[in-house]
């Protein structure tokens, strides 16, 4: 059987059992993340399932209900939607390492720069905040709130970061909006 199969239907045999009183779900999930391992030959995938199995719990306990209460033995419905799931896991593990390296990348570079206390403050709680975690981007105001500065600092500590090249500037006048130079983390203005 194909282990992305076998893991689902593991899951699903282990969830319908239900042999202990406490803990079914999460040694369930344990269950079907060692079959992904043993299919890709590691035990340790990246795959963030619990997360993704939170994320959508309501559709979980309806389709695992489904399957369960069917008077068929047709499983069909429950494998589609959870290999869906592990697709998305898949997705999401991709995307979060993808953003990590970025940001190491980033801050390597960054590193090599002379920043002064305010900036550097200023720098990590924007990476911090990570892609489009900052509503509306840095602005002056925010600058001077997190770095406890003026308006004149704040903006000419802004410029000089976007100068650097460690700011992308977006808008103008009052709608000036600064983000990390990293590809993906501005927003869109419309």
């Amino acid at each position: 059987m194909d282990g992305l199969l076998r893991a689902a239907l593991s899951h699903l045999w282990f969830e319908t059992l239900h042999p202990f009183e406490d803990g079914n779900g999460r040694i369930g999930r344990s269950v079907m993340q060692l079959a992904i391992g043993q299919d890709m030959g590691q035990a340790g995938r990246i795959v963030t399932l619990s997360r993704q199995i939170e994320t959508h719990k309501n559709e979980y306990y309806a389709e695992l209900e489904k399957a369960q209460r069917s008077y068929t033995p047709d499983v069909t419905s429950w494998m589609c939607w959870m290999l869906a799931q592990i697709s998305s896991a898949n997705d999401f593990a991709s995307q979060t390492i993808d953003d990590s390296l970025q940001r190491i990348q980033f801050q390597a570079s960054m590193s090599g720069q002379a920043l002064n206390e305010r900036q550097v403050k200023t720098m990590k709680k924007l990476l911090d905040a990570g892609p489009k975690g900052y509503i509306g981007g840095m602005t002056t105001r925010k600058y001077q709130q997190i770095s406890k500065t003026s308006t004149p600092t704040a903006a000419r500590d802004l410029i000089d970061l976007a100068q650097r090249g460690l700011l992308v500037k977006k808008g103008l006048g009052r709608s000036t909006r600064y983000y990390p130079a990293i590809d993906g983390w501005a927003e869109e203005l419309g």
